[in-house]
């Protein structure tokens, strides 16, 4: 990795950017081979910061909700060897 590289990890990490500052490399690779344009690379940098967001977001509220365990009539075996 250059210093390049690893400085705009850092900024990523500042911007609070985590999904960014850990897959910036692949996309930038992806974009580079691809031969998009800049702002073409930037939709796709950004996007999958804003789809990480998401994805973590849906993930605090559903633990958050508390909703209830889920409950089966089946018994494990342990208990109905008893």
């Amino acid at each position: 990795m250059n210093i390049q590289h690893e400085r705009i990890r850092q900024l990523c990490e500042q911007l609070r950017f985590v999904s960014l500052a850990d897959h910036y490399s692949a996309i930038a690779q992806d974009a580079s081979t691809k031969e998009v344009s800049y702002t073409d690379f930037l939709e796709q940098a950004l996007g999958s910061e804003v789809a990480a967001r998401q994805v973590r977001s849906r993930s605090t509220l559903a633990r958050l909700a508390g909703f209830p365990a889920i409950k089966t009539t089946r018994t494990p075996s342990s208990v109905c060897s008893r």
